[in-house]
């Protein structure tokens, strides 16, 4: 889940942390942030960059981990021989939520983060993942953007059913990561909106 982390790291980490402002998670909040990485990669241009930063560096930043957290839990890492992923430990632990964990990785590979709440989602996208589909593998269709199917995922790391959702759709999916209470929000009112919409027309 995570490179290697020394003592010294955490340190510089942790002090770099206090002279800076919290931050907010990166988030996507509508169709035209996702038009405009589109755009950026046909001009052979990265979107999203990646961050370069390590996982502790960016947990820190957005004060998702505190420093009395993370050092136990590194002496413990250190003392106790353990050659597992820092960021897996520190979920093992409890020191930080499994989320946390994968929006930091989704910010190091350059994988879109969405907030759903008040994304709003076509008809015509929604129509692309049958209702039972989307609720079985808890996804949510947020974009189609040329003949590419934004699909949000809790963790598009480890998401097995990119090429179903390929041959399902007739489109090239990307994944991208959405919070897993938003994704629940949205499954549970998919059908009724898909229905509303329909009846509207």
């Amino acid at each position: 889940l995570a490179e290697p982390v020394t003592a010294a790291e955490v340190a510089a980490a942790a002090a770099a942390r206090i002279t800076e402002p919290p931050s907010h998670w990166p988030a996507l909040h509508d169709i035209s942030q996702l038009r405009d990485i589109v755009d950026k990669r046909r001009e052979g241009r990265i979107a999203p960059e990646k961050d370069p930063r390590k996982l502790l560096e960016i947990l820190l930043a957005h004060r998702h981990v505190d420093e009395k957290s993370i050092t136990s839990a590194l002496e413990a890492h250190l003392n106790g021989g353990k050659k597992e992923p820092l960021g897996k430990f520190l979920q093992e632990v409890g020191a930080v939520a499994e989320e946390d964990i994968t929006r930091a990785l989704c910010l190091q590979n350059g994988i879109p983060i969405v907030d759903l709440r008040n994304f709003s989602i076509a008809i015509e996208t929604m129509k692309k993942v049958p209702t039972n589909v989307a609720r079985l593998k808890r996804t949510v269709p947020v974009a189609v953007i040329g003949n590419v199917l934004f699909l949000a995922v809790e963790n598009p790391l480890i998401f097995g059913e990119r090429e179903y959702f390929s041959f399902l759709t007739n489109c090239n999916v990307e994944l991208v990561m959405a919070a897993g209470d938003q994704i629940a929000m949205r499954l549970a009112e998919y059908g009724q909106a898909r229905n509303a919409r329909s009846e509207e027309r």
